[in-house]
């Protein structure tokens, strides 16, 4: 199965996601820690883009700057859309 192409709840930016792919997708490279995956689920419904995912994976539940550069992003969107 192909990669299917989604909008990033975040930043709006179109990717290629292989969730349902049999050959697996990109993110199953990174490793987000448990309180990041956590804090993700709660916050957006479907997948992020390579960047904004890379972003979460590098920072520390201790930086909320991230945290909060991801959630102004979501309320941007969901205000435009």
């Amino acid at each position: 199965m192909a990669m299917d192409l989604q909008q990033c709840e975040s930043c709006g930016r179109e990717f290629a996601c292989g969730a349902r792919s049999e050959d697996g997708c990109w993110c199953d490279t990174l490793t987000v820690a448990p309180e990041q995956l956590a804090l993700l689920r709660e916050h957006f419904l479907s997948c992020l883009c390579p960047d904004c995912l890379r972003t979460i994976e590098d920072a520390r539940p201790a930086r909320p700057n991230v945290w909060a550069f991801l959630r102004k992003n979501l309320k941007r969107r969901r205000q435009a859309g």
